[in-house]
């Protein structure tokens, strides 16, 4: 628990704004930062930044590429595309956890 907490006070505010980004996870995080028991204000302020930045992000980006005709002949690709670039970030971090836990297992059976 107090490696959660340490967690949350150093990287706490990055990582709700990254979640907002991160559909399956933007669910978690919030729950997950209440039990590292992260400053309710601060969680606030992030919660919202993320939020204002995730809607103004894809708004912006509706904008300006909707009209483009290649986004409209291959939207449900771009969309698979997107979900898929915002995933990435937890996958990478779920197979370095794996490969760590893999090598210190195999140092302490030495």
């Amino acid at each position: 628990m107090a490696k959660l907490d340490h967690f949350f006070e150093k990287y706490g505010g990055l990582t709700i704004v990254i979640t907002r980004f991160m559909p399956f996870f933007r669910t978690f995080a919030p729950f997950i930062a209440g039990t590292g028991h992260m400053n309710f204000a601060k969680f606030t302020f992030f919660n919202c930044s993320g939020g204002i930045a995730w809607v103004s992000v894809f708004v912006l980006a509706g904008y300006f590429f909707g009209g483009v005709p290649f986004v409209q002949d291959h939207f449900s690709a771009i969309v698979l595309g997107i979900i898929f670039i915002s995933v990435l970030p937890a996958i990478i971090g779920a197979a370095r956890g794996a490969l760590s836990g893999r090598s210190s297992k195999r140092e302490e059976g030495k």
